[in-house]
């Protein structure tokens, strides 16, 4: 049961990895996102920039007054503002796509690290449900073997209840045989006892027969 609870508190933790790691992907791909409509804006400004420069050129070109050195100039100056601007913009987004795809490998490194934690902990439940299995198919034999040994007691009892029956039965059968010749020795005792009362009786008459002959002679 402890190693069962190790495994699911592993399994636990396991998936709240995965789920951090999609939750920081998510954050990532939000923050990438936000970056494109920067991006967007950002281009869309120089995009301005550049159409209100075109016309001060266009005005500059018609015109041909004096302020067209002043005016070249200062055009000049801000597409050289813009130019580095936009190269600025440019090095700041090549640094954020670059933070992000690190970001990226990061956490699908992370994700993948969480996946195999999972996919190891999901072995170990399988194999753990294996050995589960096998002990339920030993605990099915052995209730399978105590139910025989059951029927061959019962068998036993059931033997043995007869033998007693059998025996019970010869025991008072002997007991009545034993009453029966008992009582024929009894009477076979009385009747010898009679016959000898008879004998001693018989004896002494002749006894007396005797003497009296005796004494007439």
């Amino acid at each position: 049961m402890e190693e069962i609870n190790n495994i699911l508190e592993s399994l636990r933790r396991a998936l709240q990895n995965v789920d951090s790691a999609r939750v920081q992907t998510e954050r990532t791909v939000n923050a990438y996102n936000d970056l494109q409509e920067t991006v967007r804006i950002y281009i869309l400004s120089i995009e301005n920039s550049v159409e209100a420069l075109n016309q001060m050129l266009t005005i500059y070109k018609n015109s041909k007054t004096e302020i067209e050195n002043s005016v070249y100039n200062a055009v000049k100056t801000i597409l050289d503002k813009s130019n580095e601007v936009k190269t600025d913009f440019e090095r700041s987004v090549q640094s954020s796509i670059s933070t992000f795809n690190r970001d990226i490998e990061e956490n699908l490194n992370y994700l993948r690290t969480s996946v195999t934690e999972l996919s190891e902990e999901n072995t170990k439940l399988v194999n753990l449900k294996r050995d589960i299995d096998i002990l339920c198919t030993k605990l099915e034999d052995f209730k399978t073997d105590i139910k025989s040994v059951e029927a061959k007691l019962e068998k036993k009892i059931t033997d043995n209840n007869s033998l007693i029956g059998c025996l019970s039965n010869d025991t008072k059968t002997i007991g009545n045989n034993v009453n029966k010749s008992f009582d024929e020795m009894k009477a076979m005792y009385s009747e010898g006892n009679k016959k000898l009362h008879n004998m001693t009786i018989i004896n002494a008459v002749l006894l007396v027969i005797i003497i009296v002959l005796m004494f007439i002679k």
